[in-house]
């Protein structure tokens, strides 16, 4: 008797799946194209994400290795002309954010070395209002734009835009903090206020989270200062 039990009940849900089948059948079949072709379209996105990384890292490999052929004398022109262009390509939006933000950084230091300023502070201020980079580079990019133009400071005034511009790397947490403090003393002295860029540099020598090659600048800078 339990024997015909069981084959009713199996037979129900037989028919009852039948049933469903039959009145959504073509719905169950459609989400499952859906996830087939979801599972496509990510697979073919991440495919190309890594193609275009690829891509990048072989452009940068080759503008890097350009940059370090025009340091010798036979490559001196064509080769930084080469970096230069080369390092400009890599810095449009195109370009992954990784590499792109590695690149412009690149590109500024050339145009630097070739002196080229304005187009150096200008690559610097974009990688320091770039979102998108990351933000440790975006803060050694604000700080080469300070410092590549602290000969230029002659007075106060002139000193203003560049220490606003340090403020954020001069946070207790932040890792250019002891560079900021640096760049800070150095405008102070550019500016004619000795004072403050001995106070500036009394606290940076003596301290112990600054690097090695920073202390030993500042005190060395501060006994300058002494004489």
């Amino acid at each position: 008797m339990a024997d015909i039990f069981e084959e009713v009940e199996s037979d129900l849900r037989a028919e009852r799946l039948r049933t469903l089948l039959l009145r959504y059948g073509k719905l169950i079949i459609a989400a499952a194209v859906l996830v087939v072709l979801a599972v496509a379209a990510w697979q073919g996105l991440a495919w190309w994400h890594a193609r275009q990384i690829q891509r990048a890292a072989s452009a940068y490999f080759d503008a890097a290795q350009a940059a370090a052929q025009a340091t010798t004398p036979t490559g001196a022109t064509a080769g930084a002309g080469k970096a230069e262009a080369a390092f400009a390509a890599l810095s449009g939006n195109n370009t992954p954010a990784g590499y792109r933000t590695l690149a412009r950084l690149r590109a500024a230091g050339l145009a630097a070395a070739s002196g080229q300023q304005k187009l150096a502070l200008t690559l610097w201020q974009k990688m320091a209002d770039d979102p998108g980079a990351d933000p440790l580079l975006r803060g050694l990019s604000r700080l080469l734009w300070v410092m590549h133009q602290i000969n230029d400071v002659k007075s106060p005034s002139a000193a203003k835009p560049l220490e606003a511009e340090l403020q954020p790397l001069l946070a207790a947490d932040n890792p250019w903090r002891p560079m900021a403090e640096e760049a800070s003393a150095l405008i102070a002295i550019a500016a004619g206020n000795k004072a403050e860029a001995r106070k500036t540099l009394t606290e940076l020598s003596g301290d112990p989270l600054a690097p090695q090659g920073v202390r030993q600048r500042s005190a060395a800078l501060l006994a300058r200062l002494s004489e």
